[in-house]
């Protein structure tokens, strides 16, 4: 069965959202097992927050659009 797509915005960021997202992606890994997260925002900010709360920067993989999913169930 195949992961759908989670979309996750990056927040602001000049604020704490660029590492609460870190966060919730680096410190729960059902997250990673039941989606595909994607973090819609700055790759650079991503990485800074990564590093930030202690993970690898070299994780933020940049994409310029998410792969195209069929909309319904297969």
């Amino acid at each position: 069965m195949s992961r759908p797509t989670l979309a996750v915005t990056l927040g602001d960021v000049a604020g704490i959202g660029p590492e609460i997202t870190a966060k919730a992606l680096l410190h729960h890994p059902e997250v990673r097992e039941l989606s595909r997260p994607v973090v819609v925002g700055d790759a650079d900010a991503l990485r800074r927050a990564v590093t930030a709360v202690g993970g690898d920067a070299s994780a933020v993989n940049p994409i310029d659009s998410p792969p195209t999913r069929p909309t319904h169930p297969a």
